[in-house]
């Protein structure tokens, strides 16, 4: 059972004295104070982050591992000291921590070095109808290239991962299975111990993409079960450009390396060349050196709040986002109700045309994702509305759309949220509807009925064949 507001500890310090440590939240747009609800895309950067990466650039910059002067050691032993800190939040050895771009990265090294080695022609993989494409696209890739079957493990009509059809697929023999821990769509937390145990019995491996986890749940390796389990630092109060891939040692160590280059050898020659040790077979060419130790910088952070208290927090500010943006007349919300495999992620359909949407959150102060939100294709198209009697008319709009935005508004809470913020998002939804003056969809309709004809149409269709009469009397000789 995941920690709720109940059953774990409080934060160290209140949501305002942690809200004075991100200086952004400082700023105000358009004359209101920023109302930053984008943290599933990004979050916002805590001091501890940011002063960190300053002293890097300012008193260790150098590379690591091969120089032989003090600013090189400095930087060594701090760039190791980050993965020593990761490896220990993720109760992981650090040989065991691959430092990568992101967590796409880390899928696609699986995906190519793993996958590229041990699938062939008629094996299985099974993903789920929830994941982010950085969870599909890679998959799709080699299945295409080593002659394999992708197969979709189904969502309920409340958002979760269908279990039973997931054992029957787990029946056909697949050699891994690829799902996320928390939905970036849904907010939907899948249990992952019990995949990973039903994976494990069928004889396959389990994959995870924990880009959204990594800030709200605690990670523990072992106890997951996971072979294989992708970061990214971004989302964890980290810079962008660095995350990590865990990965068993053993698998780890029978897999080729995925980027060639330098610091990835262990020697070179014309007839021979051998890979280095972990990590560093995976990690070729100069790393990312400040943005790890700036990624060590946040995860220490994180662990000096608690995880546990991070999650209840979190945890509070949903349920009551939930019940608000319940209020909002035509509003769909997706994904399981409040509870403890709900994460912080919202995603709701406002009823109105994008180009509303857009034009009315770009010009306030309220920080949210709109349209294009990177879920799988199958993610939105068979969730059940909230209110009764729309399914089927919803389900044919998100169809439409559901290839590339599935979702029209997106928010995630951060512990630095507040339950202000989440009422300036609910208001906003809610002037949606009253921004657009003919609710966008019947504009979209609107047209002109010819009398005594059944003939209709649309308004722009008129106006267009209006514009070209004009012109060509205008134009006519004499």
């Amino acid at each position: 059972m995941e920690p709720t507001a109940t059953t774990a500890p409080a934060l160290p310090r209140s949501i305002e004295q942690i809200r004075a440590e991100f200086p952004i939240l400082a700023r105000e747009i358009h004359g209101e104070p920023l109302a930053y609800l984008d943290n599933g895309a990004t979050s916002q950067k805590p001091l501890a982050m940011i002063d960190a990466l300053d002293r890097y650039w300012r008193e260790h910059n150098a590379n690591v591992h091969r120089g032989v002067h003090t600013l090189s050691e400095e930087a060594t032993a701090l760039y190791e000291d980050a993965r020593t800190t990761v490896a220990s939040h993720l109760g992981a050895d650090p040989r065991e921590v691959v430092f990568v771009r992101n967590a796409t990265e880390a899928l696609n090294l699986v995906a190519y070095s793993w996958g590229r080695t041990n699938l062939e022609a008629g094996d299985r993989i099974v993903v789920t109808e929830m994941e982010h494409h950085s969870n599909v696209v890679p998959w799709y890739q080699v299945a295409q290239e080593k002659g394999a079957h992708l197969d979709w493990a189904p969502i309920t009509d409340d958002g979760r991962l269908d279990m039973d059809a997931l054992a029957a697929l787990l029946e056909r023999g697949p050699k891994l299975v690829s799902v996320a821990h928390v939905s970036n769509v849904l907010g939907t937390i899948n249990p992952v111990e019990e995949i990973a145990g039903m994976a494990h019995d069928a004889g396959a491996l389990l994959v995870v993409d924990g880009a959204q986890a990594g800030p709200k749940l605690e990670l523990d390796m072992a106890a997951l079960g996971a072979d294989f389990y992708a970061l990214t630092a971004h989302k964890m109060y980290g810079p962008t450009g660095i995350g990590s891939l865990f990965g068993r040692r053993e698998l780890l160590e029978g897999m080729p390396p995925f980027i060639g280059g330098g610091s990835m050898i262990r020697k070179v020659t014309k007839e021979l060349i051998t890979w280095a040790d972990l990590p560093a077979k995976f990690e070729g060419g100069t790393p990312a050196i400040g943005e790890a130790i700036g990624f060590g910088a946040a995860v220490s952070w994180i662990d000096e709040l608690g995880l546990p208290a991070i999650h209840a927090a979190e945890a509070e500010l949903t349920s009551y986002a939930l019940e608000r943006v319940a209020e909002v007349p035509g509003l769909t919300v997706f994904g399981p109700p409040a509870g403890d495999d709900r994460g912080g992620v919202g995603t709701s359909r406002p009823h109105v045309r994008s180009r509303v949407q857009r034009t009315s959150s770009h010009s306030r102060w309220l920080h949210m994702r709109d349209d294009a939100c990177c879920p799988a294709i199958g993610a939105v198209r068979n969730i059940k509305l909230t209110k009764s009697g729309q399914s089927s008319d919803a389900r044919r709009r998100l169809r439409k759309s559901s290839s590339s935005s599935a979702c029209a508004k997106g928010s995630k809470n951060g512990h630095y949220n507040l339950q202000t913020e989440r009422k300036k998002s609910r208001r906003f939804l809610s002037q949606l509807r009253a921004r657009d003056p003919l609710s966008a969809w019947k504009r979209r309709r609107a047209g002109f009925n010819l009398p005594g004809r059944c003939l209709h149409f649309p308004a722009w269709a008129v106006v267009s064949a209006l514009a070209m009469v004009r012109r060509l009397i205008r134009s006519w000789p004499g």
